[in-house]
């Protein structure tokens, strides 16, 4: 069935990648992008198996057909595997899971006037993944958290005789909300 394909060629890509990072990181780093990159694996899986995620062949053509075309008119993208997929969700959204898979959320239909605005939102999301947007910005996020700046600023914080509190919750706001206002 071709859940079951899919979930196949999901695994594979996704065991190149955690080889990949593993390749280019190491300790925290590693550990943390292997981990993220983990629980997205388990996750799409799972909304896989659940039918969250679903292969319907009216809506998986009409989907794929304006892939296509955009593929068609673009084509430095026909040498990558991009695929596209609908999820039950509500809200209105789509998104990139970094590996050439674009997911394309049921509640979006409910904010587009037209064909041309999901073509708008499926070109946004292949030039997340062409840009390497998710993965870049994962790495990016790790790689502040444990870094010597980090570090010396948690160090600092835990020297003050005062405030450490309001200190330490700011820090690891910025932290936690720096990754999603740089991007």
């Amino acid at each position: 069935d071709q859940t079951t394909k899919y979930i196949e060629e999901y695994t594979t890509r996704h065991k190149f990648d955690i080889e990949r990072i593993k390749d280019e990181n190491s300790g925290n780093v590693k550990r943390s992008i292997v981990a993220a990159y983990n629980d997205q694996f388990d996750d799409l899986v799972r909304d896989f198996k659940k039918g969250e995620l679903y292969f319907d062949t009216n809506n998986q053509d009409y989907l794929q057909q304006l892939l296509d075309n955009i593929i068609a008119s673009n084509p430095e993208l026909k040498k990558d595997k991009i695929n596209i997929h609908f999820s039950r969700a509500t809200s209105p959204n789509a998104y990139s899971v970094g590996d050439g898979t674009l997911i394309v959320q049921m509640g979006l239909f409910s904010c587009l006037n037209n064909e041309a605005e999901l073509v708008s939102v499926i070109c946004h999301e292949v030039s997340h993944f062409k840009l390497n947007h998710r993965n870049a910005s994962i790495k990016r996020h790790y790689e502040n958290l444990y870094s010597k700046e980090t570090r010396k600023e948690e160090r600092e914080i835990v020297r003050m005789k005062y405030n450490k509190q309001k200190l330490a919750e700011n820090f690891m706001k910025d932290i936690v909300y720096s990754r999603k206002n740089k991007s």
